[in-house]
């Protein structure tokens, strides 16, 4: 079976259950770009808050993806890291 983006692959559809962490498991950034730029489109949400500090911009974007700031603290601690491995 293929979804829309030509992904052939059965599991990534059933069981729902299996398949939401299989797929986040195998595609775990096709996951998140299809999240950031279809379902969510944080960067049109956060684009207002260009003046924030990055700790500011994790929250708000942590607040978009969960619906709360639950696990800011822990997305922080990625970005940083990723912020190093980066430079």
């Amino acid at each position: 079976m293929k979804n829309k983006t030509g992904v052939n692959d059965a599991k990534i559809v059933t069981p729902v259950g299996y398949a939401t962490q299989y797929v986040a498991n195998t595609y775990p950034y096709e996951c998140a770009g299809w999240f950031w730029n279809v379902y969510k489109d944080i960067n049109t949400k956060i684009a207002g808050g260009a003046s924030l500090s990055a700790a500011e911009t994790v929250k708000k974007v942590t607040n978009e993806v969960r619906g709360t700031t639950s696990g800011y603290e822990t997305r922080l601690t990625f970005y940083e890291k990723a912020k190093q491995i980066f430079q």
